[in-house]
């Protein structure tokens, strides 16, 4: 998800949204990331825009490697 669709869905500035998530982590089964791992700036990433923590299939591809 963008920043900036958070940002609309909550009513609140993008930056608003970038600074609530500054040094904030959270511990998943993957490991433990940063909260602003899982949010994009601007353009989608690759592989639709995906995560690999979020996509415990794309984690698995990436061990196999």
């Amino acid at each position: 998800m963008m920043i900036k669709e958070v940002a609309e869905e909550v009513g609140v500035h993008p930056s608003t949204v970038s600074r609530a998530v500054a040094n904030k982590y959270a511990h998943t089964p993957q490991g433990v990331f940063e909260l602003r791992y899982f949010l994009l700036r601007g353009r989608a990433r690759p592989h639709g825009g995906r995560h690999a923590a979020a996509d415990p299939e794309a984690q698995s591809e990436k061990d196999d490697r």
